[in-house]
């Protein structure tokens, strides 16, 4: 069943970063007889230092009340939410089984993958699966995709959600949450239709880069790169606070040697570091 019921209008998108939360209400509507999707409101809360480590939620209080935050900004009514964990906390391992077993023995087949490919204890982790289909290797055998993760690491970004008063509906992996976006986008107002595309993510403090073909991920790569090096370079040479040039990033009112002191090398910066990983991917 999709996140959309009959009865069911909007969705909240929940996304927990280093640095913030941000919220997205969407809608879903008919044009021309096919869904598309809209924003309804959005909001960007910040958050404090270190309430997100190695991209889990360490601070729970902080997170609730940034989404809390969020919510009363933009007053949503909806309590349905859709998460998703970094795919550096998730470990992702493709098995191949016979596709005449049943539902029941398919899950015991999972549980034994799971003991053998997860490099943790059963009830410390949790894990779904998804049938790919056919196997590329055998006709006879179906392919099937397992993820998994530390249980903190899931619960605690649950416990963050429903603690401000919202239903997880959906616990995704970001790279897969991607790679359904990518499929709903539209190329034919540029007079192409790619088999290949590439999306960068830049974050606070981590640059992600996808790459799909045809639709399908094929290659994930993060890199040690991202606005807040602009910002602690805005800081040193403007003597501002970490705020004050976050800030000042955003909405402007810098000095006029910004651009060209600052920003100019900064995009230059991030032009290498997204060829290099994409450079990475071939070798």
């Amino acid at each position: 069943m999709g996140i959309f019921t009959k009865n069911r209008t909007s969705n909240i998108g929940l996304d927990v970063s280093s640095t913030a939360v941000k919220l997205l209400e969407f809608g879903k509507e008919l044009v021309d007889n096919e869904p598309r999707y809209r924003i309804l409101n959005y909001a960007v809360v910040p958050l404090p230092t270190n309430a997100i480590v190695e991209k889990s939620v360490a601070d729970v209080e902080a997170v609730m009340q940034a989404i809390e935050s969020a919510l009363e900004k933009t007053k949503v009514r909806t309590k349905h939410a859709v998460v998703a964990v970094a795919g550096s906390s998730v470990i992702n391992k493709v098995i191949s089984l016979p596709p005449s077993l049943t539902r029941t023995e398919l899950d015991a087949q999972i549980h034994i993958a799971v003991e053998q490919h997860i490099p943790y204890p059963l009830n410390e982790v949790r894990f779904d699966y998804d049938i790919l289909g056919p196997s590329d290797h055998s006709e006879e055998l179906m392919d099937v995709l397992i993820v998994a993760s530390r249980k903190e690491t899931v619960d605690s970004l649950m416990q963050a959600v429903e603690g401000a008063g919202l239903e997880c509906e959906v616990v995704d992996i970001e790279a897969y949450a991607v790679e359904r976006a990518a499929q709903l986008l539209d190329f034919s107002s540029f007079g192409v239709n790619p088999s290949v595309i590439a999306m960068a993510d830049i974050g606070a403090t981590t640059m992600t880069l996808d790459v799909l073909q045809d639709g399908r991920a094929i290659y994930t790569r993060e890199q040690n790169f991202g606005g807040s090096m602009l910002t602690e370079q805005i800081q040193s040479r403007y003597g501002m606070s970490k705020e004050e040039a976050g800030a000042a990033k955003k909405l402007g009112g810098l000095p006029e040697d910004y651009e060209m002191e600052l920003l100019s090398p900064f995009k230059d910066s991030l032009v290498q570091q997204t060829y290099q990983v994409a450079w990475l991917m071939w070798f």
